[in-house]
């Protein structure tokens, strides 16, 4: 059933899902076709559930004045009815007890989660898992949970955009928690959503999906005629001469928001300088690589959230400099491209080249990234020297995906292309993004976080103060101290050690730096790092064995600080015992000797093989 948006059915079970802001949100995905089935639920309400909505706005006119009561009428106003049909329910309730597929709890708060997951419809049925996408409900929850059920619009586009391969009651329904503990108390065969992270690396799975989006790009006029209007060849076909190689940067732009969220502005992208530094390491980085490669061309091509008329001038003379061309994929969603068209676009771009180089913020879009054809995914985030909100994850792709290990747990082969990796630099971030990582990473959770121009303006202000004099310039060190105090009284941790203020405070004098001018977006340390990555990913695929290679960029990827060890991945919370922790990897995570003479006849879900 494709999900549309109308008013409650029922208030106690109905969920906040305005727009959000998502920088490829796409509503042209939503099929306005059942909307006379929507219509023919309305007229079906029962007295019981009117009486209960007249109750409710009565409830909230008498507390109009109110302002916590504001707040919990503006979410019952913008709500609609997500549940899914009890026929739908009926039929999930029989795949999971005659099919013994896999149940999957997929929570609201995992949007991003969304662009590498739905992959799973390319899965065989009997593989394929049962999910429960959880909305949060009216009733019980509070204004902060209730902000989580803004993603499931983007997670409906995902289901949609898959068409036939995810059907609703067979595959997947949308319930609340009460429901999600009632389907796993009847379920022996649960797994965490994140088990999935890395479906696009399972190289029989990848096969497939190259191929639909190969026939897809063949056939659909959509794709053709984009391609038409920016004068550019598109086939499907993989048979033609590629030339010159790519450089595809994301841009994660978030609008200006009346209340300051951390969890939106971490890992926006920078301007166009900032921006401009990165793109100009990959450029120096050429410089030094082989002959072959320092031949070809590298054209730029940029991805997300749309540029401006001005910002795409800049980048037109910056390729004109360089003399390269310049593509902008950043209007795809404009353009009315569903989110599996939108990644086929970039596929039908990317497969004329030799190969891609794709970074961004991190983001979720960025998590499928590695189904493009030769390409190397790196995304950027914060250091703040422990583990950091939402990386700890991304580490762990790095070094679990890509080396393919033997019975005995050693390792066999690395993959070279279809790699995600984790790069960690404060640097990478927009001043007020480092501020957003410090934030979280002290308090995930809290609501009262205050925007850096706030901050900043308290301490210069409260120093002007103490020395008597408003156009005193206040000390670096002073700076440093004052805005760390800040941020952590406006926090909720109060157990911070001094190693970590010690932490913080290293990255609290990058945002003073910069506030006061004496410090660039991007300082020559932290070029020389982007640029040795880019150097070592430009080195000649058969210049090194494969897991030679690897070990050589996970060493420069983690220069000067601290890599997530095995170890720490292995305790992580978060995953299945080690072994089970991503789909396609042994199903026996213990090594067994015996296996290298007889066969056992268990296979794993899927075979091993180099990426393509």
């Amino acid at each position: 059933m494709t999900k549309i948006y109308s008013k409650p059915l029922n208030t106690d079970e109905s969920i906040n899902c305005y727009q959000t802001d998502d920088n490829n949100y796409n509503s042209s995905s939503i099929d306005n076709k059942n909307l006379a089935n929507q219509i023919k639920q309305i007229s079906n309400i029962t007295e019981q559930s009117k009486t209960t909505q007249q109750a409710v706005q009565l409830s909230i006119n008498a507390t109009k004045k109110n302002k916590k009561a504001k707040v919990e009428r503006a979410f019952i106003q913008r709500t609609t009815l997500y549940p899914s049909a009890k026929n739908e329910v009926v039929a999930f309730k029989y795949q999971l007890k005659k099919s013994k597929r896999p149940l999957v709890h997929f929570p609201p708060s995992a949007r991003g989660d969304m662009n590498s997951y739905k992959y799973i419809g390319f899965l065989e049925q009997r593989e394929r898992p049962l999910t429960m996408f959880e909305y949060v409900s009216c009733k019980n929850s509070d204004a902060q949970e209730l902000r989580f059920n803004n993603n499931l619009p983007v997670i409906i586009e995902h289901i949609n955009s898959m068409g036939s391969r995810l059907k609703e009651g067979r595959d997947y329904i949308f319930c609340n928690k009460q429901e999600i503990d009632s389907f796993q108390e009847e379920s022996v065969k649960i797994k965490n959503y994140q088990y999935y992270d890395s479906i696009v690396a399972v190289p029989e799975l990848r096969k497939d999906i190259h191929k639909q989006f190969r026939d897809d790009i063949a056939t659909n006029p959509k794709i053709k005629s984009y391609f038409d209007n920016k004068a550019l060849p598109c086939t499907g076909e993989e048979t033609f001469i590629r030339k010159n190689r790519l450089i595809m940067v994301n841009v994660n732009k978030r609008p200006t928001l009346s209340q300051w969220e951390p969890r939106e502005y971490r890992h926006t992208t920078p301007d166009f300088t900032h921006l401009k530094n990165l793109v100009d390491c990959v450029y120096e980085a050429k410089k030094e690589a082989n002959q072959r490669i320092q031949k070809d061309k590298f054209d730029i091509c940029f991805v997300g959230s749309e540029f401006t008329m001005g910002e795409q001038g800049l980048w037109k003379e910056y390729a004109m400099k360089k003399g390269v061309n310049v593509h902008f994929f950043n209007d795809l969603a404009k353009k009315g491209f569903n989110r599996l068209e939108q990644r086929e676009a970039l596929f039908a771009l990317s497969d004329q080249y030799k190969s891609t180089i794709y970074f961004g913020l991190q983001s979720g879009v960025n998590e499928d990234a590695p189904i493009l054809p030769r390409t190397n995914v790196y995304s950027l985030s914060e250091y703040l020297k422990s583990s950091q909100v939402g990386i700890n994850r991304i580490e762990k792709r790095a070094q679990l995906d890509i080396i393919k290990k033997g019975p005995l747990g050693v390792p066999m082969h690395a993959s070279t292309v279809g790699n995600f990796y984790s790069l960690r630099n404060c640097e990478f971030l927009t001043t007020e993004g480092i501020l957003a990582a410090i934030q979280l990473k002290d308090s995930t959770l809290f609501k009262q976080h205050q925007p850096l121009d706030k901050l900043w303006a308290k301490i210069v202000n409260q120093y002007a103060i103490e020395v008597g004099n408003e156009n005193t310039e206040i000390p670096d060190e002073r700076a440093t101290d004052a805005l760390l105090t800040l941020i952590l009284d406006n926090g909720t941790n109060t157990k911070v050690n001094e190693e970590t203020k010690n932490n913080y405070r290293d990255v609290v004098n990058i945002i003073v730096q910069r506030m006061k001018g004496k410090m660039p977006y991007f300082s020559e340390a932290a070029k020389k790092y982007f640029t040795d990555v880019m150097k070592e990913e430009l080195t000649l695929h058969d210049s090194h064995e494969p897991l030679t290679q690897n070990e050589r960029k996970r060493e420069i990827h983690n220069a000067g600080i601290t890599p997530f060890t095995s170890k720490l991945l292995r305790h992580s919370h978060h995953f299945e015992p080690r072994g089970k922790e991503r789909i396609g990897m042994p199903d026996n995570p213990k090594d067994n000797a015996l296996n290298l003479l007889y066969s056992t006849g268990k296979r794993p879900l899927r075979k091993a093989l180099p990426l393509i």
